[in-house]
């Protein structure tokens, strides 16, 4: 789905208030990340933080955090849930949050503790379309095309 130059996945659901994604999975477990605009707000991100594996964190409390030259932010959990994996590669190399937020940038993976309650409370891609224009807007986000991480020079 793509609004106003964004991309967002079309296989997650939405948690606008805390601009994240929950994707669950067959095995039970549901993967969590940053949505497009969150990684738009962020800039370059250069760090990451996360809670310890084994935590409980309820629907709306961090997950861990992000930090770049201009922005520093919790990563909300859309889902109360148990952390049962941290995405570690970004701890090295935090690039994929803004390359791949929806892919490889997943932040955790959560055991869902209450997810029949709160299926209901985060939004499908036509369901959370609105929300997100509207976001959008208010924060004036511009995605654009990206462009190679080195330099080309001319031969």
């Amino acid at each position: 789905m793509i609004i106003g130059n964004c991309r967002f996945a079309d296989d997650v659901l939405y948690d606008t208030e805390s601009n994240t994604w929950v994707r669950f999975q067959e095995d039970g477990v549901a993967a969590v990340g940053i949505n497009t605009i969150l990684a738009w707000l962020g800039g370059n991100i250069t760090s990451v933080s996360f809670k310890p594996v084994g935590t409980v964190v309820e629907k709306g409390k961090g997950l861990g955090a992000i930090e770049s030259p201009r922005h520093f932010d919790v990563v909300r959990s859309p889902i109360t849930g148990k952390i049962v994996e941290v995405n570690q590669g970004l701890a090295a190399d935090p690039r994929p949050l803004n390359h791949d937020p929806y892919g490889g940038g997943w932040f955790a993976r959560l055991e869902p503790l209450k997810k029949e309650q709160e299926v209901a409370m985060v939004k499908s891609p036509a369901a959370a379309r609105g929300d997100l224009q509207t976001k959008i807007a208010e924060l004036r986000v511009r995605c654009f095309a990206e462009f190679p991480d080195h330099e080309m020079y001319e031969i």
